[in-house]
């Protein structure tokens, strides 16, 4: 499983929707990657559709730097069809801001309008979890959520450093206190859904659910693949 280079984007893009995922040019942390859906757009153009933390859901043209793999299990009228549900989901994002939580409920998360359901149970979504939602209430769930470990090796720190930063954002009011302390009270059982696991099921996902023991090992050397 090779990632294609950001430069081959969108000359070489044969399907409509692909996965991208950068590493510290965006997320400013060489541990840490970020994923994306790419998808083109009627007008020819790939468009790129991502969450980037709290509220803040980005919709934009394809900017390079990112590596992608095309999605190629499913067929071209359900991916055009896809690209459609992605292009309502970023239209009504600024009506319904999306929080970034580590705590991630999979089922719905958006409504048939594309809206974001908020719980109010200190729920959200990261950059992973968005895309797994995005396809699961599409009904195209893209792993088996019951098949992921809790807190592995790793998960702890990544978790801590994420509630450093919301803290901000409840001193900016963009955050409920009340939301802050329900991911803190999950800190310690958690599932995370890590970006390069989100990633390589592009290139696995043929209409199943994929499991963890499917992509943990491909997401690991797509990790070391990719530029910190």
């Amino acid at each position: 499983m090779q990632p294609k280079h950001p430069d081959e984007m969108p000359q070489a893009m044969a399907e409509s929707i692909a996965l991208a995922i950068v590493g510290s040019a965006v997320t400013h942390d060489t541990r840490q990657k970020h994923v994306a859906l790419a998808y083109k757009a009627d007008n020819s153009k790939v468009m790129l559709l991502h969450l980037g933390w709290n509220h803040l859901l980005y919709h934009q043209e394809w900017p390079g730097m990112y590596q992608w793999l095309e999605v190629r299990g499913l067929d071209r009228e359900l991916q055009e069809t896809f690209a459609d549900w992605a292009v309502l989901v970023a239209n009504a994002s600024p009506g319904t801001p999306i929080p970034y939580s580590i705590i991630f409920y999979p089922g719905q998360n958006f409504d048939v309008d594309g809206h974001f359901i908020n719980q109010n149970d200190g729920s959200g979504l990261t950059c992973a979890t968005f895309l797994l939602a995005l396809f699961s209430d599409y009904n195209l769930p893209l792993v088996d959520i019951d098949s992921w470990p809790e807190s592995r090796s790793g998960d702890l720190t990544w978790v801590r450093k994420i509630l450093k930063m919301l803290r901000k954002e409840v001193r900016l009011n963009r955050l409920p206190a009340w939301g802050w302390i329900e991911q803190a009270k999950r800190r310690h059982k958690l599932k995370r859904f890590r970006p390069e696991e989100v990633f390589v099921t592009a290139a696995m996902y043929s209409g199943e659910p994929l499991k963890f023991s499917d992509v943990e090992s491909a997401g690991c050397r797509v990790k070391a693949l990719i530029p910190a």
